[in-house]
């Protein structure tokens, strides 16, 4: 479940060693947001900061301008968001740790300098440059190629996964699954034009190509429809009524510790404790005819299927 307004401004200091963002569904809102303002914070900023009303050739070269702060701190927040997100099996995790890495890849090596780019058109919006690499330029390239990739990937064979048979799969949870394919989809064709615009002229001129700045955009195509991808993940519509598909699941325990441990982790799950008598501090106990043999703590859940 995601963190609510009241918890949101007034945290819970009753759990010790907690932290606030610790809901898996307000990771990915958080993440998909910060992917779709990224390319127009950026243009905007520089609008507003220089008078400059046009794009630059890529996403990647606004390192070089007075929006560099925003680039940085965006690309290395959605880093830091990829890298601690568990998901739903290792797979997710094996997936958003390679994309995070490669996201810290893309700001450690920048891509080619800007300034002389098109006959000089951006030098007065260039405030730093860098000595020459093809090694960090080629390195650049290769970093943004495996972030937006491991994101398609996800978007394409991961949040499309459902614990429910196809059949059973609530109408919400199939829109969804359409909506990642199309993101997933967008991305991949993204990635091509931009493939096909920097190796080939017969494909795409050259000309026409740097002219409409088609890496900028095709850029910023493919990080829109990875937020949309992330923010749809994270439910910013929930299952309701019929529509919802729910799952049930019990814990019991003789030892107290140990049952409020396995508690506590199915919480953390995103489960929620619908019956426990524990919280009525009555337990069930086990009879031997009118012998007691032990206490039994007990506890309910539910959690409408994740995916």
């Amino acid at each position: 479940m995601p963190i609510t307004e009241k918890e949101l401004f007034q945290p819970d200091y009753t759990m010790t060693g907690d932290i606030l963002l610790k809901k898996q569904n307000t990771l990915r809102k958080l993440v998909g947001t910060l992917g779709m303002i990224l390319p127009v914070s950026l243009v905007l900023f520089l609008q507003i900061d220089t008078r400059f009303d046009s794009v630059l050739p890529s996403i990647s070269h606004y390192y070089y301008t007075r929006a560099y702060g925003v680039f940085v701190i965006c690309v290395s927040l959605l880093a830091i968001f990829l890298l601690v997100y568990k998901g739903e099996g290792l797979m997710d995790y094996y997936l958003s740790s390679l994309a995070g890495f490669s996201a810290l890849c893309v700001v450690l090596f920048p891509t080619g300098n800007l300034c002389g780019l098109e006959g000089g058109r951006f030098d007065n919006v260039t405030v730093t440059i860098l000595t020459n690499s093809a090694f960090r330029s080629g390195f650049h390239y290769l970093s943004a190629a495996i972030f937006l990739g491991s994101l398609a990937m996800m978007s394409l064979c991961l949040f499309t996964r459902s614990d429910t048979p196809p059949s059973k799969r609530p109408k919400s949870k199939r829109i969804r699954n359409r909506i990642y394919r199309v993101c997933a989809g967008i991305m991949f064709l993204a990635m091509i034009v931009i493939l096909l615009g920097n190796i080939s002229d017969t494909v795409i001129d050259s000309s026409f190509y740097n002219k409409y700045s088609l890496t900028f955009w095709m850029e910023a195509l493919a990080v829109e429809a990875f937020g949309v991808s992330w923010i749809v993940k994270g439910r910013i519509w929930p299952d309701s009524g019929s529509d919802a598909s729910i799952q049930t699941q019990y814990i019991t325990g003789e030892n107290l510790t140990e049952f409020l441990k396995e508690r506590a982790a199915l919480k953390d799950q995103g489960w929620k404790e619908v019956y426990s008598n524990f919280e009525k501090d009555v337990p069930y106990v086990i009879r031997n005819g009118n012998q007691i043999s032990q206490s039994v703590y007990f506890s309910v859940f539910e959690k409408e299927d994740s995916r």
